[in-house]
């Protein structure tokens, strides 16, 4: 380290820095800028550390706060803001080509927005620049790596991807690989290498040779040029974290409740079936099937009422159909909710739901109109 220089005015350095910038002044016959006011000072440091103008409460918080902490407390309270991290990573996202769409033609969006929140938590949480670096160039490939680690190899999928028809795959996937070759030269190591890939430059430190050994390093993805989407992460929100908590912590409760009636009760499929039958009674006194009095179809098919109540289409076999179902009430207890089910039926295709030649069962639209008193 340079030696700390001694200045005629030193009673305005506060840090050490301050005085090789006040040599510096002293040299150029300058003096230094008068101290900014309070209410100066907030913006200026709001807008460094957040981006965003102090808010008028914030104002009045920090100018009626006369302690000696004053400023360190508003530095502190913008550090743990949520806007800090968003407005530090902002200049990594563009360093590291974030976008929200893939880019070129059709240009449609990416759900890589994961990734982007993985840098703001690192700027948020203060991560240590070398496990944000380690992380984010083979975080897979850590020992122990984890669904986190993962996620910030993300890095190198914020490329364009392709799905423009005529391309030619090997092309563009040879396309993807030298963009992280370029960008990771780039970012971390401060070099253009891209004049690299065509030959060797008079003024570039990289040789050809040089650029396609670090080609190497990034060769090795079993990726597609067209429509090049694989592979992908699952990565769960921290929403979803903490409700995976809250789940993990119910299915524990239910699993001692299910191990205590096993002991009560003794063998487990006794129990299993002792509750299925429970449970079956219970579901079969909420839901009250409707009688079928009146069944038309629109297109000519023939509707049958069965014995168990349900209604079994036959004979003509359009591509759409409407039905209409006058269906009469089996209790007079208030009606909640209607239930329509699809059942399987010998007669229909290989056994299935519907009478298609796939046996899918679509429905399009449901409307129900009820009756009171004889009027609609």
């Amino acid at each position: 380290r340079p030696p700390v220089p001694t200045n005629k005015r030193d009673v305005w350095p506060r840090s050490p820095i301050d005085h090789f910038v006040l040599a510096r002044l002293e040299k150029e016959g300058l003096q230094p800028s008068r101290e900014a006011d309070r209410a100066t000072w907030l913006r200026r440091v709001s807008f460094d550390l957040t981006g965003l103008p102090p808010t008028v409460a914030e104002l009045d918080a920090f100018l009626q706060d006369q302690t000696a902490a004053a400023y360190e407390k508003v530095v502190d309270r913008l550090l743990a803001s949520p806007a800090y991290g968003e407005h530090m990573a902002r200049h990594w996202l563009d360093a590291a080509r974030y976008a929200d769409t893939n880019g070129y033609q059709y240009d449609r969006n990416r759900d890589q927005w994961v990734w982007r929140d993985w840098v703001i938590h690192a700027f948020q949480t203060n991560k240590p620049f070398d496990r944000f670096t380690i992380e984010q160039i083979a975080g897979d490939l850590l020992p122990d790596a984890t669904d986190q680690t993962r996620l910030a190899t993300g890095f190198h999928r914020n490329h364009p991807i392709t799905i423009e028809g005529g391309v030619i795959d090997e092309e563009y996937r040879t396309e993807y690989v030298v963009d992280r070759v370029v960008t990771t030269s780039t970012v971390w190591m401060g070099l253009t290498m891209i004049c690299g890939r065509c030959h060797d430059h008079k003024y570039d430190p990289i040789s050809q040779e040089e650029f396609y050994s670090f080609f190497a390093f990034f060769n090795q993805v079993p990726e597609r040029g067209l429509n090049g989407f694989d592979p992908k992460v699952k990565a769960p929100s921290p929403l979803a974290a903490m409700r995976g908590g809250a789940l993990a912590k119910r299915l524990e409760k239910a699993e001692h409740s299910y191990r205590e009636l096993l002991k009560m009760h003794g063998d487990e499929g006794e129990v299993l079936a002792g509750w299925e039958k429970q449970l079956g009674g219970e579901i079969r006194a909420i839901w009250k099937r409707g009688v079928p009095v009146r069944m038309t179809s629109e297109s000519g098919a023939t509707l049958k009422a069965l014995d168990d109540q349900s209604v079994l289409a036959s004979g003509r076999n359009p591509a759409t159909d409407t039905y209409d179902l006058l269906l009469a009430r089996e209790t007079k207890r208030p009606i909640k909710a209607l239930r329509l089910e699809a059942l399987t039926h010998p007669s229909l295709t290989n056994g299935s739901a519907s009478r298609g030649s796939n046996g899918n069962f679509v429905l399009s639209e449901f409307e129900v109109t009820f009756k009171l008193d004889g009027k609609v």
